[in-house]
């Protein structure tokens, strides 16, 4: 199979062959390393066996030791295991290599991601016509062939005009780091293969540019410990959530081990009466809390009419201590272990009678809602967590953030607070404190034994 492979990529010299581009990194880091199929595993190969390495004590016939004695070798050299080994590795590569693309497409094309699958098709031809003139003749009789059968079958339907939307060369997202975001999707492969930290990561990142760190995107990314840069991060891309003055907001802030990785996820929905939408997902999966804690910070402080509610019972315990202290009155811990069996219930009759929405075209959220598991144990019914396929690092996290979410919405539909002020005796109210009752005075006094300082 593995030769197949190889032979296709030889042959098959059009730009868009994703396994040749998955071809690349792989041959670089078997250069680096030696490891994987290629020409240093085949002079390996021949080295072995012609040192007699297969042979006891690497001894001839003669028994005369024709090279210096190597340890016996038991087995065979494991040819099939190192082509398996191999073909696992090029599909890392190949799936970095497909992820960067429709990353790279969901900002540039936006209009081909509609849920519609039959507009997704049109803006898909009209994208494409963009670009024919970078297609080669077969991609172009290919693009033909398709444009002829979509204009006899759309001619008068409406959603032809999807086709224009997606010929428009304007992106309609906003991308602030692409040139960050793409190199850390194509280097996602050693990431995982050597277990590097979120700062190892960022280390290698900003070691590839020289440029003076005003100039460069890597140190302006958001991976320091400076909070000014992760607020700017976070003001470029959720400036319309954040240019919301009059929409009241419930957070769910739930963070959690999932295998990889510590998954967190915060949940925003815009609360209308009963009906909860999302309005904006953050998800990450790292270690730093304190890049947690500022995220989370930001966003109770500068998201209108804001209430939030943070899991203390997991991993993100600290975190929610410090910021329900912080921002008493706007966030508070819930204790998994006694209420998530109403955090279940809560949630579940929302999606029910259709309180809880999101976009159709996050199917991944979709699929953490549908993975929850309700058993009933024959006291009561317990909730756990199946697997999403379409987001493997999430384990029901972003949909426990969204209950959590609901129960803050829930448990404080709406909020109020006040605080009274007093700057000390002066000239001006002198004479208005001597007309003042005992009990006034003492009301207005700044006795310890009554008032303490904020």
């Amino acid at each position: 199979m593995l030769s197949h492979l190889f032979r296709f990529c030889a042959s098959d010299r059009s730009p868009r062959n994703s396994l040749r581009q998955a071809l690349v990194p792989l041959s670089i880091e078997h250069h680096l390393t030696g490891d994987y199929v290629g020409p240093k595993t085949i002079a390996a190969l021949k080295q072995r066996i012609g040192t007699g390495a297969h042979r006891e004590n690497g001894e001839s016939k003669e028994r005369k030791p024709q090279f210096p004695p190597l340890p016996p070798v038991k087995s065979p050299f494991p040819v099939a295991a190192l082509a398996e080994q191999t073909i696992i590795r090029w599909c890392d590569w190949l799936d970095a290599a497909i992820h960067q693309r429709i990353h790279q497409h969901w900002h540039l094309a936006p209009a081909c991601f509609d849920p519609d699958p039959e507009t997704r098709h049109l803006a898909n031809l009209g994208h494409a016509q963009r670009h024919l003139a970078c297609l080669d003749e077969r991609a172009r009789a290919c693009w033909l062939l398709d444009f002829a059968a979509a204009a006899d079958h759309y001619q008068d339907s409406p959603k032809w005009s999807a086709l224009g939307k997606g010929m428009d060369a304007a992106p309609a997202r906003p991308w602030p780091y692409a040139e960050v975001d793409t190199l850390v999707v194509a280097l996602w492969p050693m990431v995982t293969a050597n277990n590097w930290t979120y700062r190892d990561l960022i280390n290698v990142l900003r070691s590839l540019d020289t440029r003076p760190p005003a100039l460069n995107p890597f140190h302006r990314y958001p991976c320091g410990e400076d909070e000014g840069e992760i607020e700017d991060y976070l003001h470029a891309t959720f400036r319309n959530l954040l240019g919301e003055q009059k929409a009241r907001h419930r957070l769910g802030f739930d963070v959690a081990a999932s295998g990889q990785g510590d998954l967190a996820a915060i949940y925003i929905d815009e609360a209308k009466g009963n009906d909860l939408t999302l309005r904006a997902l953050f998800t990450c999966r790292t270690e730093d809390w304190h890049f947690l804690k500022t995220v989370l910070c930001f966003f109770l402080r500068n998201v209108s009419s804001m209430q939030g509610a943070g899991d203390e019972s997991g991993l993100g315990r600290q975190i929610c201590w410090e910021v329900a202290k912080k921002h008493a009155g706007r966030f508070i811990s819930v204790n998994f272990g006694s209420k998530k069996h109403d955090l279940g219930f809560a949630l579940m009759n929302q999606l029910s009678v259709a309180q809880k929405r999101f976009p159709r075209s996050e199917q991944d959220i979709a699929a953490d809602y549908f993975a929850l598991r309700k058993i009933h144990t024959g006291t009561r019914w317990t909730f756990s967590e199946g697997r999403n396929a379409l987001n493997a690092a999430s384990h029901c996290d972003i949909a426990w953030a969204g209950a959590l979410a609901t129960h803050v919405h829930l448990e404080r539909p709406h909020g109020a607070a006040g605080i009274v002020g007093w700057d000390g005796m002066n000239s001006s109210n002198a004479a208005a404190y001597a007309k003042m009752s005992p009990q006034e005075q003492m009301l207005w006094s700044d006795d310890p034994r009554i008032w303490h300082r904020l």
